[in-house]
């Protein structure tokens, strides 16, 4: 049984076209495949690099406050209105759920780091939200963050970190520990910071005071 017939195939010359079609589809499909490789490694790249950011800002100074703020408010009232700082949060679980619901990161990278805390912040923030959005028509306001805390509630039992629920008790714990964390964080900030400022000018013990050199 005869697979291929080389008589009359020919690589140069005439009755080389089949060849050189051949060969420049391949050459074609090699190149978008590459070129297709190059544009998944971008956008694993950009997706990384945007958790980083997102794992740094939970950590960095204006949200550190934003949380400071919103559980000082919490605390003196329970019934708050949404202001920049719950905003601020409430925007934070938001992104991460959208990198999470384009598939970007895995149930994995969500529950360890982020499992307990955004389920604790949705309960703590969740009624703000909900009579922001009544208030101005807006069903889809900071939606991903409700999202998020609900996958997060429903996983929970499987990474053994909850589900969590509320009361006075908690709802008061909840906020001592996060006002806490709040300032050491802010204290391990400023203790940074004030390495990495630049030295001040020398002082000449020699100037007389009033007279400057």
């Amino acid at each position: 049984m005869t697979l291929l017939n080389s008589n009359g195939l020919a690589i140069f010359g005439p009755g080389s076209e089949w060849f050189w079609a051949m060969l420049q589809f391949l050459v074609l499909l090699t190149t978008f495949f590459l070129v297709y490789r190059q544009l998944r490694a971008a956008v694993a790249t950009n997706v990384f690099a945007r958790k980083d950011r997102l794992d740094d800002a939970w950590d960095a100074r204006p949200l550190t406050q934003a949380r400071l703020k919103t559980a000082i408010a919490l605390r003196a009232s329970p019934d708050a209105d949404i202001d920049a700082a719950m905003a601020a949060i409430a925007k934070f679980f938001s992104d991460l759920f959208e990198l999470h619901d384009r598939g970007h990161l895995a149930e994995r990278d969500i529950m360890p780091a982020w499992g307990v805390n955004c389920q604790v912040w949705w309960l703590l923030l969740g009624p703000a939200v909900r009579r922001y959005r009544e208030a101005e028509s807006v069903k889809t306001l900071y939606l991903g963050f409700e999202e998020l805390a609900t996958f997060c509630r429903r996983k929970s039992p499987s990474w053994d970190i909850g589900p969590f629920d509320i009361d006075d008790a908690l709802r008061s714990a909840w906020l001592a520990k996060a006002i806490r964390r709040a300032k050491e964080n802010l204290d391990s900030i400023e203790e940074l910071e004030s390495r990495m400022a630049p030295p001040g000018p020398t002082i000449d013990s020699k100037t007389e005071a009033g007279n400057p050199a």
